[in-house]
């Protein structure tokens, strides 16, 4: 592949994972989401779930499988991604698969093993931006975006596992999910997301700042997360991704060769046509070893919401 083909692959060319059908779909723009009920927050101000995240949380840390599934609609969606060698590629879809997941991961912690939080930031959109690790279990790293809804459930949530050790611990992820369950949906997403991907593969690869701020608008957000030092960055609007994709390229030189390596992507296609996006990556040229994005593109083809979480020894954001 030329550098060119390998950012588009990478980027808006693979195989769709994982189609299916939400419940409820998430926002397209501030006023859609007011008329679905979503948690609209007005100038900035997320104290309200952040009270309720923070009873999540607690419930997290002491292991409590019956309060935590109690939080989740009915509607739910969950997207789960490893590192694996061949990487699991998982979607739940109802609080008896949920239940699954949490006490298989506190079945592995056992009482002398507790999750570190590393990093959470609250958007005003009803979204939790939430990473943290597990070590004594082998989870170096979960990079997690959880969507909550105006009458305090939780929704649709992301999640990317990072594994130290991935054969012993990832694969046990892929046992929750009953075989020969379906996953997919009639559903593709709309002309303009479609349009919109291949798009930002091409900026991407080219590097072109005013080629990839075409896929963003006045309500996007991109979040940059450096997984080793901590820092978070959060740009807002088409003027944000012009300057938060430089700092990404400028980090690795090693892009305009073809260093990236795609590793696995999941595509979850909501029922208005637009688009969730797990991306799982790493740029060995660059000493990137670990590197994920979440992209939710609204049916328009707007990304409305990114993230790109990475991990480099010495950090890479600055």
């Amino acid at each position: 592949y030329s550098t060119l083909q390998a950012m588009v692959s990478a980027y808006c060319l693979a195989p769709l994972a994982a189609l299916a059908i939400v419940g409820s779909a998430l926002p397209l723009n501030l006023e859609r989401a007011r008329s679905v009920g979503f948690s609209v927050l007005a100038d900035e101000d997320t104290s309200a779930l952040e009270e309720r995240w923070g009873e999540h949380l607690l419930a997290l840390k002491s292991k409590d499988v019956n309060q935590l599934v109690s939080v989740y609609d009915q509607n739910l969606v969950v997207q789960l991604l490893d590192n694996d060698a061949v990487p699991n590629s998982l979607v739940l879809e109802s609080p008896d698969e949920v239940r699954q997941l949490y006490a298989s991961l506190f079945a592995r912690m056992g009482n002398q093993s507790d999750i570190e939080v590393l990093k959470v930031d609250f958007d005003p959109l009803g979204l939790v931006f939430f990473t943290w690790r597990c070590r004594p279990v082998g989870i170096e790293a979960a990079v997690e975006h959880q969507f909550w809804n105006s009458a305090g459930k939780l929704y649709h949530r992301t999640l990317v596992v990072r594994c130290a050790d991935v054969e012993s611990h990832c694969s046990g992820f892929a046992e929750l999910i009953p075989q020969g369950r379906s996953r997919t949906a009639s559903r593709s997403p709309s002309a303009a997301v479609l349009a919109a991907q291949m798009n930002h593969g091409l900026a991407f690869g080219a590097q072109s700042v005013a080629l990839i701020s075409q896929d963003y608008g006045s309500s996007s957000r991109i979040r940059l997360y450096d997984l080793d030092s901590g820092s978070l960055e959060v740009h807002k609007g088409k003027r944000g991704s012009s300057a938060a994709f430089p700092k990404f390229w400028d980090a690795q030189p090693g892009l305009k060769s073809g260093g990236l390596i795609s590793h696995a992507q999941q595509q979850y296609v909501l029922e208005d046509q637009g688009l969730v996006t797990l991306l799982v990556w790493s740029n060995p040229s660059d000493n990137f070893d670990f590197g994920t994005d979440m992209f939710l593109y609204t049916p328009g083809g707007s990304v409305l919401r990114q993230t790109i979480a990475a991990s480099k020894p010495g950090g890479w954001l600055s």
